[in-house]
């Protein structure tokens, strides 16, 4: 009998750790953003883009290796938003293009003047490097107003700010594992694109929530006409709400016109980000 008990007792111990897994698994999470004023992140991001073009008939292929690193400083703190100021803190890149390449980072002087471009390249992004863009957010990560500060006012970066930080947008409602929800972004660059977006909430422990994120890409402009997809992963800290490492891969179809010509394109690429607070 006290083996049958030890037995009993054994199972029971194996099993229970399961159904409490399985019961917290099916416990509706709210996920925010819950963030103090002070807080600060950095971010790095690697993407590796192909870009197949046609000119005139021929087919031309660009590669594209490229890093960033990002400084997130959140203030203004109120119930229902804050405002996050974000830096780029470096970029690096390497491009090749018709046996060409282009090499640039923003933390090595000597490549800043390419012997094909000069330093046609280096000049723009040596503009982008710390100099701060303030957006203000919802709890739930939508984005309401972009300042570009001493960039200026180009819509095409207060565009792709605008979509960039949107990728992690929250519902206003609590979700188990195993629920979607949907955001629409429109963004009014260089040309306009809208992008449908469902999340899945795929995972949750007391400290993660794991988020599968797909979605569509579209373009009705005219001298820019676009379709693709996205698809990747999330994981987020669940006691902030931030994203602390993510992979997207991002497939499109272009159409671009200029001057009455028609220049076809696609465009492969991989993104992973991983971002950590500071203490």
């Amino acid at each position: 009998m006290k083996r049958v008990n030890k037995f009993y007792l054994l199972m029971a111990l194996i099993v229970l750790p399961g159904f409490f897994a399985t019961t917290y698994a099916q416990k509706a999470i709210m996920l925010q953003y819950h963030l103090k004023d002070g807080d600060k992140f950095v971010s790095t991001m690697s993407m590796n883009q192909e870009i197949d073009m046609e000119v005139q008939g021929q087919s031309m292929v660009i590669n594209q290796d490229m890093n960033f690193e990002f400084g997130y400083l959140v203030s203004d703190v109120v119930a229902d938003s804050f405002n996050l100021h974000t830096t780029i803190n470096a970029i690096k890149m390497t491009q090749t293009m018709m046996g060409m390449e282009i090499k640039y980072d923003s933390r090595d002087s000597s490549t800043f003047n390419n012997p094909t471009l000069g330093t046609q390249i280096s000049d723009q992004m040596n503009k982008l490097i710390d100099k701060e863009i303030t957006t203000t957010n919802s709890i739930n990560g939508t984005v309401g107003s972009v300042d570009l500060g001493a960039i200026g006012a180009d819509n095409a970066m207060a565009g792709n700010m605008k979509s960039s930080f949107s990728q992690a947008v929250y519902p206003n409602h609590k979700v188990k594992v195993g629920e979607s929800w949907d955001n629409d972004i429109t963004t009014n660059g260089m040309a306009e694109m809208k992008m449908h977006i469902t999340y899945t909430l795929t995972k949750a422990t007391r400290k993660q929530a794991f988020i599968d994120v797909k979605g569509t890409i579209t373009s009705p402009d005219e001298t820019a006409r676009l379709k693709g997809t996205l698809t990747g992963e999330m994981t987020v800290d669940r006691k902030t709400g931030w994203v602390t490492h993510s992979t997207f891969d991002q497939d499109i179809d272009m159409q671009m016109e200029q001057q009455g010509m028609s220049f076809p394109a696609t465009v492969s690429g991989s993104y992973e980000i991983t971002s950590h607070k500071v203490k």
